[in-house]
């Protein structure tokens, strides 16, 4: 991704020069400067293989003869394991601010989130709101939330911080019925445990992963989310599936050029 303070930083070609490197399940951007890409376009020339996990980043690169595509890695986890289906809804949120292009979001966003929240109690749901980086203001906007959900409601709310359990935090998922998505992975570990999900897109990487793989259910933009209506997300309870079997099979494709390195 472009930061803001890119240019400062010297791209360091010597770090390739005699090792081999590879970038597996990556995706390039966003950037708003064409030095930014040109760049790194140059630097990825010296390294051994890169597989992107999008079709954008895919095709910015793809005159280089060491760069592939494959689906997110994450759809390598192992999703065989049977597990108790339980009737709450995971919710993973961030805090928008964060990001200097939603700077303005939080307040609707939050919102909305209670809003959502409120509307599955009162269906009969436990809601579990998840926190996948505490670093990038997912807690705070988390306890944030939770201040605004009516009293009588709050015990009918779970919190999960995820640290670093990951048995864990996937368990949280696995046995849920619904996912509402605004972290990336959320949409993706969602799919891969078969869940309805229902994506609250922050970025063109969101975007991105939904065309690749075809997706035709409901989601909203971020910056949109004021126009949500909260019994639309109810309804894809019914309709926002996807069969990814494509997916889980193409990802193991980041692994190919590695294996023939680490078995040469």
């Amino acid at each position: 991704m472009q930061k803001e303070s890119w240019n400062q930083l010297r791209i360091n070609k010597s770090m390739v020069r005699d090792k081999p490197y590879f970038v597996l399940g990556a995706n390039f951007g966003p950037f708003t400067d064409e030095l930014f890409y040109k760049q790194h376009y140059e630097l990825f020339k010296g390294y051994t293989d890169i597989c992107f996990r999008d079709n954008y980043s895919y095709e910015l690169f793809k005159n280089l003869d060491n760069v592939r595509k494959a689906d997110d890695i994450v759809f390598q986890l192992d999703s065989r394991h049977p597990v108790k289906i339980e009737k709450y809804i995971v919710i993973s949120v961030i805090k928008p601010s964060f990001r200097k292009n939603l700077s303005d979001c939080d307040d609707i966003y939050f919102q909305k989130i209670k809003d959502i929240t409120v509307y599955f109690i009162n269906n009969g749901y436990e809601v579990t709101l998840m926190s996948f980086c505490g670093n990038e203001g997912d807690q705070e906007a988390i306890d944030k939330i939770a201040k605004i959900i009516p009293s009588e409601k709050r015990d009918s709310v779970r919190k999960y911080y995820y640290k670093s359990n990951v048995t864990e935090a996937l368990k949280v998922i696995s046995s849920s019925s619904y996912v509402i998505a605004t972290r990336f992975h959320a949409m993706i570990l969602g799919w891969l445990y078969n869940k309805p999900v229902f994506p609250i897109s922050y970025s063109e990487k969101m975007n991105n992963v939904m065309a690749d793989i075809g997706y035709r259910g409901s989601y909203i933009d971020l910056k949109r989310i004021q126009s949500l209506k909260v019994v639309n997300v109810y309804y894809g309870l019914k309709t926002n599936f996807v069969n990814i079997t494509f997916q889980i099979n193409n990802s193991e494709k980041h692994f190919k050029i590695l294996d023939k390195f680490l078995l040469s």
